[in-house]
């Protein structure tokens, strides 16, 4: 009875192994099959994209590859519209600059002639000795930038002396027709001298006796 007992737990056991094989490699076939699956699926959708992405770059190198670029031609043409343009845009910017310069030039010229007036009415109302002054740059509430209230000679046209204001005392010789003025008596004392950007010198004529700038001479 006992040795019988013996058989029956031998082949219990020899059933149990038998069991735990089966399983170990029924896993490891699983395994095999699930991990080839992954690869394949991973190896067509890594495929997949790279035709996408070779899809793309032809279609743009369809795009931009057909269009045709500027011949030497349209560059030359290009380039000479651009520095016509740039030869007009100066020329005009040149001449709006120097158009301000002779409007700023009249405004000053015109603003001592008013201070030569007004000057002399404050005296007349004052009641002292009117009297206009020898120099028309005195008394001014502002005279202009370029004014050298030291200097007695007229400017020279040379850069150094760009917009110079100076006033020369003496008549220098301008006679009252070259003075451009119709005035009896109108003899001048002394000239304004205004030296342009350009190297331009231009210049008035002045009466102290009478208070009176001619026109620009």
């Amino acid at each position: 009875m006992k040795p019988m007992q013996k058989k029956e737990k031998g082949k219990i056991f020899s059933l149990k192994g038998y069991a735990s094989i089966h399983l170990g490699m029924t896993l490891q076939s699983f395994f095999i099959i699930l991990r080839s699956r992954v690869t394949k699926n991973l190896g067509d959708y890594m495929a997949k994209k790279s035709e996408n992405r070779s899809s793309s770059m032809n279609i743009f190198s369809n795009r931009f590859g057909n269009e045709a670029g500027f011949t030497f031609i349209e560059l030359v043409m290009v380039v000479t519209m651009i520095g016509l343009l740039t030869s007009i845009a100066a020329e005009r910017l040149s001449d709006a600059g120097r158009q301000a310069e002779l409007t700023a030039e009249v405004t000053i010229v015109d603003m001592m002639r008013s201070n030569l007036i007004t000057n002399f009415a404050d005296d007349l109302i004052k009641g002292v000795p009117a009297k206009f002054p020898e120099d028309p740059f005195s008394n001014m509430y502002k005279v202009p930038d370029g004014f050298d209230r030291r200097r007695s000679s007229q400017p020279s046209g040379e850069d150094r002396d760009e917009d110079l204001w100076v006033f020369v005392p003496g008549g220098g010789g301008t006679s009252p027709e070259n003075s451009g003025t119709t005035l009896p008596g109108f003899q001048p004392t002394g000239t304004i001298f205004h030296q342009r950007k350009d190297g331009t010198v231009v210049k008035w004529a002045y009466d102290a006796n009478m208070g009176v700038i001619s026109k620009r001479i």
